[in-house]
């Protein structure tokens, strides 16, 4: 299957997400900061994950380095920051590059559903 980054400053969210891949055939590979997600991206990685309020480097900023650097590589941004404000920064993720963004909490369901559209 495919070679999935997820990008977030939260353990417990990371691991979520790491399962969720997992289990329907993903390779996970993980960074706790925007800084280490830039790092850790190469053309081996198929799709991101990325939250959006990070320290160091946060999602917006990500986004737009890797979408310099890879224009074709898929990314969802996750925001987890109230109803308002997540609503406020996943539209700024799509304006930013992102294909697809979520506030959390998230559907698990439309979340695959976005992977698989992306991978597809």
């Amino acid at each position: 299957m495919a070679n999935i980054l997820v990008v977030d400053d939260d353990a417990d969210m990371r691991l979520l997400l790491r399962t969720l891949l997992e289990g329907v055939g993903h390779a996970v590979i993980e960074a706790e900061d925007g800084e280490k997600g830039i790092e850790a991206t190469s053309e081996s990685i198929d799709l991101i994950i990325t939250d959006i309020q990070m320290p160091k480097v946060e999602g917006l900023d990500l986004i737009l380095v890797l979408k310099k650097r890879y224009p074709e590589l898929p990314i969802i941004a996750i925001s987890g920051s109230g109803q308002m404000a997540g609503a406020i920064n996943t539209w700024s993720a799509g304006k930013s590059g992102a294909d697809d963004a979520f506030t959390k909490p998230f559907d698990h369901d439309q979340l695959l559903g976005a992977v698989a559209k992306l991978l597809a």
